[in-house]
């Protein structure tokens, strides 16, 4: 059914008319003799609950097509100078207290009240009933109203189009007030400071009169005065994170979502909040459409029934929570790996509404914005801070919202103190053990270092083993490749001597031998040659006594003040 609202000082006639069915209809041809050029039609539409009530509008069926024309003039009083006696004529039903009944019984006070209703309608009816608020309503500021007629003149209607106008005036609406508070509406951001969870709620059946009365359509935003959108605060509460996965950059969490909005549509009369915790109630009421755009996964939390709450105010604040588990992924950058500080990126977006229709905005104070469980602990990264912000959100069909909570997070070494750094430590200063070995030991040497170039081989795989494939060098790569080499030139330093040790036996062998060709010059020689190799073998294990020690020191200084320090970011920089 078709219906408008002029700009000015004028309301759609969209009423109740109470019959009584004393009065028997009049024949059909009378009322087609008062007709014209113009044939009047009274349509209606009754309700198999409601015997005595039947929902009508007035039709004016013309050459151009239908045209809602029922409207009458606002009047807050009797007209200066008419003395008619109306009081025979009319009653008023205060059966509803938020929109009581004026029952017109004569066209004559109608006429005396200065309101423009056809006089079909006696004829058919007993009695006229027109709701006190849709009649003494002020003049608001033009919005937007419902309606699917194709012939529309004079009347502007833009963006979207669902809220009935004249369901919230009978409704009791203020408007005037509604746009002043929509212009700075601070009670959307402060309604979890006057939720009392203890506080006692109603059931969630009590909105539905609501629902009825105001024609709610839950496909439609309520977007009440044009060049306005809808503002949803949104908040999130961390109630855990866990199997923070580096290989496949992603981590679980599991949060409350909370979002507030204003629906002047659910304005009601009640004194305490309504409490909706019924699925198919839900379903009748608009929510927000965000969703978790860097998610891999998400899922409602169904157990024992599906988590989600929602309260609905006297004022038409909506709060509206759920529980829900998450997969976010995470850029990670690990070029100080595990040294590192990563920022993890949790986006909210609006799918469907754009910008100009539904703003999304962080609720104000920051622990309304972001929280989390104290107990909230990970086995490696801790979350060191966390901040909110907004971000760009353009696609090819439009502009939509976007929030943006940042997460970050630094990692705890100490695992990697135990599991690396001390065993590998350990191994590198075994491999110094050859140095200190006697003489006769020197082939063991060699499978000291060959044994620490095992060890250090397979704890390189198990530490790389929950790595993701990067083209960077990475902090813990830096730290086995100088462990590695280490090892490798304490094995070369051990071939070394082994080598200087064998001509110096050699030289002594060939010096011991009883032949002519070896006179005693020959001898002294080739002895003073052994004794200097095997000098230069003992000289280079005494020096690497002390250069191993001190190199490993010196190493550890810049692994720790220069790889593991700077920014986040530099080994790709450098790329």
């Amino acid at each position: 059914m078709a219906s408008a609202r002029k700009r000015r000082r004028h309301v759609i006639l969209k009423t109740k008319v109470r019959i009584d069915r004393r009065r028997r209809k009049r024949e059909t041809s009378e009322e087609e003799e008062e007709g014209g050029e113009k044939e009047t039609k009274i349509q209606q539409e009754s309700d198999e609950n409601e015997d005595d009530w039947l929902n009508v509008r007035q039709i004016i069926k013309t050459t151009d097509g239908e045209t809602t024309v029922a409207i009458i003039e606002e009047r807050s009083h009797i007209l200066d100078g008419n003395s008619t006696d109306v009081r025979a004529w009319i009653e008023i039903d205060a059966s509803d207290l938020i929109n009581p009944t004026l029952l017109i019984s004569s066209p004559e006070a109608v006429a005396a009240l200065g309101l423009e209703v056809d006089s079909t309608a006696f004829q058919r009816f007993e009695n006229v009933g027109l709701y006190l608020p849709g009649i003494c309503s002020e003049y608001v500021p033009k919005a937007i109203d419902e309606f699917n007629s194709s012939s529309f003149e004079g009347i502007e209607i833009e963006g979207p189009i669902g809220v009935n106008i004249t369901a919230l005036e009978l409704a009791g609406v203020n408007l005037t007030s509604l746009a002043d508070k929509l212009r700075n509406d601070t009670e959307v951001d402060e309604i979890l400071s006057r939720t009392n969870g203890s506080a006692k709620n109603l059931g969630g059946s009590f909105i539905l009169p609501v629902l009825n009365k105001n024609q709610y359509d839950p496909f439609s935003a309520p977007i009440v005065f044009q060049g306005s959108a809808v503002v949803v605060r949104f908040g999130i509460y961390i109630e855990s994170m866990s199997n923070f996965q580096t290989s496949t950059m992603d981590y679980d969490m599991d949060i409350y979502l909370m979002m507030s909005w204003r629906d002047a549509r659910l304005v009601n009369p009640y004194d305490k909040p309504i409490l909706v915790k019924e699925e198919d109630i839900l379903e009748k009421i608009w929510r927000p459409d965000p969703f978790f755009a860097n998610a891999k996964e998400a899922e409602f939390h169904e157990v024992t029934f599906l988590n989600f709450l929602m309260r609905i105010f006297p004022d038409g604040l909506v709060l509206y929570e759920t529980r829900v588990k998450i997969k976010p992924s995470c850029n990670l950058i690990l070029c100080k790996y595990p040294h590192d500080k990563q920022t993890c990126d949790l986006l909210i977006k609006s799918f469907a509404y754009p910008v100009e229709t539904v703003r999304f905005e962080w609720f104000t104070r920051r622990k309304d914005a972001i929280d989390k469980n104290p107990d909230v602990k990970l086995p490696e990264l801790y979350i060191d801070r966390y901040e909110t912000t907004t971000c760009a959100n353009e696609r090819k069909s439009g502009a939509f919202s976007c929030l943006r909570a940042v997460f970050r997070l630094k990692r705890d070494v100490g695992f990697h103190i135990a599991q690396t750094y001390i065993p590998t430590s350990l191994a590198l200063m075994f491999s110094w053990v050859g140095v200190w070995l006697p003489e006769e030991f020197m082939e063991g040497r060699i499978g000291v270092a060959i044994t620490v170039l095992l060890t250090l081989s397979t704890e390189s795989a198990g530490a790389r083993e929950h790595l993701p494939s990067v083209s960077y060098l990475k902090a813990i790569d830096l730290w086995f490749g100088f462990i590695t080499g280490f090892v490798f030139f304490t094995l070369l330093q051990t071939l070394f001597v082994i080598g200087f040790d064998k001509r110096a036996n050699q030289l002594k062998k060939w010096a011991g031998r009883k032949t002519a060709d070896i006179t005693e010059e020959i001898r002294e020689v080739l002895l003073q040659k052994a004794t200097r190799y095997h000098k230069t073998g003992r000289y280079l294990d005494n020096f690497c006594r002390v250069f191993y020690p001190l190199s490993f020191i010196l190493f550890l200084l810049m692994y720790y003040f220069v790889f593991t320090e700077g920014r986040q970011d530099d080994c790709m920089n450098r790329r």
